[in-house]
């Protein structure tokens, strides 16, 4: 039978209390020796810091730091910084704002034109352009006509705002 399979006495318990009372009391006064230790310091030929609780090998600048004398730094306490806007800020802000402004223009007559121009193919079932290398009339064809009605209904769908 196992040892497990039967409640300890309570006798039991009360002997070891104090062994379990000592051994927190043992562990908790290891970690403030351990916290007493000291920190080395020191910055290596690149440049770089580094912090050990071994000293250098190297023979160089060190700084000796106690744990004891370093304090945890609060968390949570920096307030953030308002954004400030320089007067570069704002003449970046205002291009912008103006080459939205035109942007904008250039998608609403995009659009209009777009517009006019389903319309026309929707209402005229015979339309003409002229030939930009011969000057001439040409007639569209169904497939031309089709087509031109597929490009116009992607320019209004691209920059046509939901009306």
């Amino acid at each position: 039978m196992s040892l497990l399979s039967y409640p300890m006495p309570l006798e039991r318990y009360c002997r070891l209390l104090p062994l379990l009372i000592g051994g927190i009391l043992l562990s908790s006064y290891a970690t403030t020796v351990i916290a007493g230790d000291k920190i080395y310091s020191w910055t290596d030929a690149q440049g770089v810091t580094h912090f050990s609780q071994q000293p250098p090998a190297e023979q160089g600048e060190v700084v000796t730091l106690s744990t004891q004398q370093l304090s945890p730094a609060k968390i949570g306490t920096v307030t953030p910084k308002r954004y400030s806007t320089t007067q570069a800020d704002a003449a970046t802000y205002s291009a912008l704002s103006k080459q939205t402004q035109a942007d904008k223009q250039q998608a609403e007559l995009i659009c209009k034109n777009a517009r006019h121009s389903l319309s026309m193919l929707n209402t005229h079932p015979r339309l003409a352009h002229k030939d930009p290398q011969t000057g001439h009339q040409i007639i569209l064809s169904d497939a031309q006509r089709q087509e031109a009605i597929k490009q116009a209904k992607s320019r209004i769908a691209q920059f046509c705002q939901p009306q």
